[in-house]
């Protein structure tokens, strides 16, 4: 984990990244600003960013997640927080709000995902507006597992970058 304004005296935000799979470095430009009035704490979930590899998949299941966020808040010390939850995140926030919201000052929801069936039918419905290589790529990728041929990871770049992540 890391904290922005680790020095500001207002309660402090935990921000519970997307993913899964993803860490969560890529939101500290736009946490800066929050962080001069309260500590922003950025933590990376298992088996990405900084945190341990995770090879055990019975490990990547909605109670374990929510373990690591009572560990930070119990190694930090975080009687009283606010919480954001973006994406994946939002999904985390919502199973933690409904089975531990004790010290929770407030809750932001940034693009929540709210439905696992939902968020694939969409997903299917934009990789069918990609070019034929790359929706294949992608295709052969979930078929076969694998996820670390270049077709794959070109096309989940491109894929990304139009429909998830925004540079600008």
């Amino acid at each position: 984990y890391q904290t922005l304004g680790a020095e500001s005296t207002g309660t402090p935000l935990v921000v519970i990244h997307g993913g899964p799979g993803f860490g969560s470095c890529s939101y500290i430009s736009t946490l800066t600003g929050i962080a001069e009035d309260r500590p922003v704490i950025l933590y990376d979930q298992l088996g990405v960013g900084r945190s341990d590899p995770a090879d055990d998949l019975s490990l990547w299941e909605i109670p374990r997640f929510l373990e690591e966020i009572d560990a930070l808040r119990a190694a930090l010390r975080l009687d009283e927080v606010h919480v954001l939850g973006h994406s994946w995140g939002g999904t985390l926030t919502i199973e933690y709000m409904l089975t531990r919201p004790e010290g929770v000052s407030s809750v932001v929801f940034v693009g929540p995902m709210l439905s696992t069936p939902r968020w694939v039918e969409e997903a299917a419905e934009l990789i069918g507006k990609r070019p034929s290589s790359e929706a294949e790529a992608l295709r052969q990728g979930e078929l076969t597992g694998d996820y670390a041929s270049p077709e794959y990871l070109a096309a989940t770049d491109s894929f990304y970058s139009r429909f998830l992540v925004r540079s600008e």
